[in-house]
């Protein structure tokens, strides 16, 4: 799949979604609907990163061995459920490595697995070329003003007549939009 052909709703194609990066990675931001299975935690990945730095064979090393252990204690609680019919989309920041390791195990049990080429890196590339290119094409109005002038009321006034509203504050948890 080419990330520039991508749809979202084509997500919806696969039994499950599997983020492959860090927990930490995966909270910043993820595929909708992914599952996070890490080929290595936050604490393993620094670990690696670090020894990458001075020796990438000993990096190597730990790094398979940490992914196939953390790889194993999620066969039996969460992919035993699925069948060989089943298909999978794996993905990790570019696409490499850590979804390969993913990857590779789920079609040697027999699953048809999906590695999204560039990762998360060139999904997110995709959103916001997607986002330049619809935002022309919609009809919208920006609400501005200054702090505690009432847009959040004003908002949710319209929303609760029906009317569509996109409350950046609100996702952004009132920390600047």
């Amino acid at each position: 799949m080419h990330p520039a052909q991508l749809d979202v709703r084509e997500f919806s194609d696969y039994s499950l979604v599997i983020d492959a990066r860090s927990p930490r990675e995966f909270a910043e931001d993820h595929l909708p609907g992914a599952v996070n299975l890490p080929v290595v935690d936050d604490v393993q990945y620094a670990e690696v990163g670090t020894r990458h730095k001075s020796d990438k064979h000993s990096a190597y090393l730990i790094g398979v061995e940490y992914s196939l252990r953390n790889i194993a204690d999620q066969i039996k609680p969460l992919i035993s459920r699925f069948d060989d019919k089943d298909r999978f989309l794996v993905y990790c920041f570019r696409g490499g490595k850590r979804s390969r390791l993913w990857a590779d195990n789920l079609r040697t049990i027999g699953f048809d697995v999906d590695v999204l080429a560039g990762g998360w890196k060139r999904y997110r590339q995709w959103v916001r070329d997607s986002l330049q290119a619809l935002a022309p094409a919609l009809k919208y109005r920006v609400l501005a003003g200054p702090t505690g002038c009432g847009k959040t009321r004003l908002l949710a006034e319209l929303a609760s007549i029906g009317q569509q509203v996109l409350d950046l504050e609100s996702l952004a948890c009132h920390r600047g939009s």
